[in-house]
């Protein structure tokens, strides 16, 4: 197809937990307790060849009471578009890959959760040296100490320290939606200093209250405060509103950095 595609996952989930990785990272976590449609872009998870996406679902609490693994339903699919393009599950798109769980599932036991691995390839964008080949890391001793040194770099303000750590990230995102780093820099501070910085920022946490969550087998790490919260995110606002920024971290060049 011509230009280059942005791809999106298009899923539509009933009567179900579902929880849906791609390359070993988690995309999306929701809970259908009615019909929901989603469309995340998927551009900067993709590996180029044998893709793999992974959908796990459990029963959930409907309006009729609890779900059964029946009952459970997620069609959709993986599609390219153009810049310009309508996103939505009936909408355009070059389907890449279809998705049905229960054409996959056909004949098969009913186990919970249910589980549903489909591979498929992309041209494009691809970053199989981050979700393939980083390196693994076991110990989770120094992404405490990264998250920490994140938070002091917010607490002073050093919006060029940030630029640095999270340079992985921008780079990557610049490749992956056709964008130069300088623009994808721009955007990035510019958000920093006009939503983060006047926040004001919530950094009053120390080491004991941040929780790693391993992803891609460990190459790839989520930094969040227990029990579940947002590393990096301002105070509410009288509305209970926050501005956050998510934290996936991995080694490159021997060093932790941002990297999603």
């Amino acid at each position: 197809m011509p230009g280059k595609p942005i791809f999106h996952l298009n899923l539509t989930l009933r009567a179900c937990l579902a929880r849906i990785t791609l390359n070993g990272f988690q995309l999306l976590a929701v809970d259908a307790r009615a019909p929901i449609s989603v469309a995340p872009p998927i551009n900067q998870l993709l590996v180029g060849k044998g893709n793999v996406l992974e959908i796990q679902a459990l029963p959930t609490i409907t309006r009729e009471g609890m779900s059964s693994p029946l009952d459970i339903d997620i069609t959709g699919s993986v599609s390219a578009y153009q810049k310009g393009d309508i996103v939505a599950p009936d909408a355009g798109g070059e389907i890449v890959l279809p998705i049905d769980l229960r054409t996959a599932l056909a004949g098969a036991v009913p186990s919970i959760p249910l589980l549903m691995k489909l591979e498929f390839d992309n041209e494009g964008p691809a970053f199989p040296e981050l979700f393939r080949e980083a390196e693994i890391i076991e110990d989770p001793e120094p992404l405490l100490a990264y998250a920490t040194h994140l938070r002091d770099l917010f607490a002073a303000a050093d919006v060029a320290g940030l630029v640095k750590e999270f340079a992985p990230k921008l780079r990557d995102y610049g490749a992956a939606y056709d964008q130069t780093e300088a623009r994808m820099r721009d955007e990035f501070v510019g958000f920093v200093q006009n939503n983060l910085l006047p926040g004001p920022m919530d950094l009053a946490f120390d080491e004991a209250e941040i929780l790693p969550v391993s992803m891609c087998e460990g190459r790839i790490w989520e930094l969040v405060r227990k029990p579940k919260r947002p590393l990096l995110s301002t105070l509410p606002n009288k509305a209970g509103g926050r501005f956050k920024i998510p934290v996936y971290v991995a080694r490159e060049g021997g060093a932790l950095r941002v990297v999603r």
